[in-house]
């Protein structure tokens, strides 16, 4: 999984991962939910399906990182 913010054509890594780690083992699929950012500071939160005992179930993976440039306030 890559998370990446763009802000003014300048792409920062926010999360690159080559496997999944251990903590989310079963990990179907991923996709960007919600994105907050202030400063330097951005907060990514990814929704991530994993199996459930009925049936799939969502869980939210929290990705925070100092950006390399300062947002316009």
């Amino acid at each position: 999984m890559a998370v990446y913010f763009l802000d003014a054509d300048k792409p920062a890594r926010m999360l690159s991962e080559k496997k999944v780690p251990k903590d989310r083992p079963c990990t179907n699929e991923c996709a960007l939910d919600s994105v907050y950012a202030s400063g330097k500071s951005a907060l990514a939160l990814v929704q991530c399906t994993v199996p459930g005992f009925e049936g799939p179930a969502k869980q939210l993976v929290p990705v925070a990182a100092v950006l390399p440039y300062p947002l316009e306030e």
